[in-house]
């Protein structure tokens, strides 16, 4: 397993006193294919996430903490980001120096009740990464790319829901995706991104994917929720004009991947 270190902890001075705060600085997120079945593959991107814990004081002998996530980043990642990094500085806050990131979907500390989307913390925190049989794999092959992140005004409910039934019910196909992934890179991105598209039968889906590549992107792709259109490009210049070719579907922002 993965070890994630504390990255800042110290006291923060409060209105009503001296409070003990975590916090943990993360990079924006986005998942090609849903983590629960322990296999799954996430882009991350140079915007800022912070989730922080601070002490509120005692009531009754139980320490109340309040948590929060935050950053321009949150809204350019994939849903679900906002739990995990939750749960995480939950855990860091109680004392534990280092927390492991699990190579299954689990239930965080704090009840919630969405899945740890593993592949998905672990790109925020360390950079892109693709998880299989229990293994993580950074993805070092997309280093020196940009993102160009698209938060749609319409979400693709079909999409997303088509997705989801491909990771439940043929999971050998995911695994491939993945493996094409950490093999091939953009090239296998390229690919996943319209054939994922195609598959899920919404054909705004395949309609985005495919203006992203006439623009320009190396590579695009829909994130697991249908939310956000996810296109790489080799430098700076060209995704400014990828961008600019997307504009009118929703807010967008342009980043280095962190690789």
């Amino acid at each position: 397993m993965t070890g994630v270190a504390l990255l800042h902890s110290g006291i923060a001075l409060t209105v009503t006193g001296v409070s003990r705060c975590v916090s943990v600085d993360a990079y924006a997120a986005a998942g090609l294919l849903p983590g629960f079945t322990g296999v799954g593959v996430a882009v991350a991107y140079d915007a800022p996430v912070v989730a922080e814990a601070c002490g509120l004081g005692a009531v009754a002998a139980v320490e109340e903490v309040d948590v929060k996530v935050s950053g321009r980043g949150l809204y350019y990642s994939s849903s679900g980001l906002a739990s995990v990094l939750a749960d995480l500085v939950a855990s860091l806050y109680n004392g534990e120096e280092t927390v492991a990131v699990p190579a299954q979907p689990v239930t965080g500390p704090r009840g919630g009740s969405a899945a740890l989307r593993p592949e998905l913390l672990a790109a925020s925190l360390k950079g892109s990464t693709a998880i299989i049989s229990g293994e993580f794999f950074p993805l070092g092959v997309l280093q020196g790319y940009w993102a160009v992140v698209v938060h749609l005004r319409r979400g693709l409910p079909r999409y997303m829901e088509a997705i989801h039934s491909l990771a439940a019910t043929d999971p050998g196909r995911v695994v491939d995706i993945t493996v094409d992934v950490i093999d091939e890179g953009v090239d296998a991105l390229e690919e996943a991104g319209i054939l994922l598209a195609r598959e899920s039968g919404d054909k705004t889906a395949v309609r985005l994917v495919k203006r992203a590549v006439r623009a320009g992107a190396a590579a695009a792709f829909l994130d697991y929720t249908g939310r956000l259109l996810v296109a790489l490009a080799e430098s700076y210049e060209e995704a400014v004009t990828v961008s600019a070719s997307l504009r009118g579907l929703g807010d967008r922002f342009e980043g280095e991947v962190i690789a």
